[in-house]
């Protein structure tokens, strides 16, 4: 643990002092710029090279969320030496330009789904204010990997940071099934029988898909689908077919489907077997969901493969 805090404080330090030089070479602290800049509300997710900065954020899905974002002032003074007037846009160019520079494809947050504040002010002997944005995350497209960018046009006092004058915030609804799973369980093929279950399975990620559906993703190989052993012990899985299960208001599991299809183009489908327990638990410090279900396949005669399995709940996914 000694070594990990080490290499992070270096790390950071060189993250902020790269800052510190982009905003100013004057290392006179009473001959520094008065910069104006958005504050880390999280740890950088972005890598050390990117233009802006990444923060990510989750949350429930829920009517409304309140994403607060701290403009900050840093300068000779310790504190603002007048009212500092900040004026914010939203610009989905700095989520195009972060898309482009990293390698994702993340989706410009709509309009339509916050309501923002584009002008605050620090207060003369502070040193930052809170501009709320008013998310709707029960309007979210759950399938969807939103992004909302955002950037400091002007400040009647100072000058905009070159590092932190804008940024990336990626906004991710959640439902409370969504996490990372231990899977352990018993799989029976009827029509292949040397395919046996892989478990246990040590990172199995639950993906919201909407309010109450859960989509299975294999983390540890990074495959859509479920993973199998194959007649010589080696890793496989079967194509096409990744389950997504469905839960009531009561947090049992009412449906399972296959998230290429019902059926997929290879014919399977998913369903569940209404002889399992079919729930999502919290007891004794632990939360499980328990379930049965059977990969049902056409193409070869119908039902052919029947999964009992215990997710048990290891943390937030990243």
């Amino acid at each position: 643990m000694k070594k990990i805090l080490i290499l992070f404080t270096l790390i950071t330090g060189t993250v902020l002092m790269s800052g510190c030089l982009k905003d100013s070479v004057n290392l006179d602290p009473a001959k520094s710029n008065n910069v104006i800049e958005f504050k880390n509300i999280a740890a950088i997710a972005s890598p050390q090279s990117s233009k802006y900065p990444k923060y990510s954020i989750s949350f429930g899905v829920t009517p409304t969320y309140d994403l607060d974002l701290v403009i900050n002032y840093a300068g000779a003074e310790a504190t603002a030496p007048q009212d500092i007037v900040v004026d914010i846009a939203v610009d989905p160019a700095v989520v195009t330009t972060y898309n482009a520079d990293n390698g994702e494809s993340y989706v410009p947050l709509p309009s339509t789904l916050f309501t923002p504040t584009l002008k605050v002010t620090i207060p003369k002997g502070q040193t930052s204010v809170v501009a709320k944005f008013v998310l709707k995350p029960s309007q979210f497209d759950l399938t969807k990997s939103y992004a909302l960018g955002v950037k400091i046009t002007s400040t009647s006092f100072g000058v905009v940071s070159g590092n932190f004058g804008a940024a990336v915030y990626t906004v991710t609804a959640k439902n409370k099934y969504d996490g990372v799973y231990k899977v352990t369980g018993t799989m029976v093929d009827v029509v292949n029988s040397t395919l046996t279950g892989a478990y246990p399975m040590p990172e199995v990620w639950l993906v919201t898909t909407g309010p109450s559906t859960v989509e299975f993703f294999d983390n540890y190989y990074g495959i859509k689908g479920h993973v199998i052993k194959t007649s010589t012990g080696g890793i496989s899985y079967y194509g096409s077919f990744s389950p997504v299960f469905t839960f009531d208001g009561s947090d049992n599991i009412t449906s399972v489907v296959n998230a290429y299809g019902q059926p997929a183009s290879n014919t399977r489908s998913g369903r569940l077997d209404v002889t399992g327990i079919n729930k999502y638990t919290t007891s004794g410090g632990k939360t499980m969901i328990k379930v049965k279900y059977v990969m049902v396949q056409t193409s070869v005669g119908g039902d052919r493969t029947f999964f009992d399995e215990t997710f048990e709940y290891i943390g937030p996914r990243s």
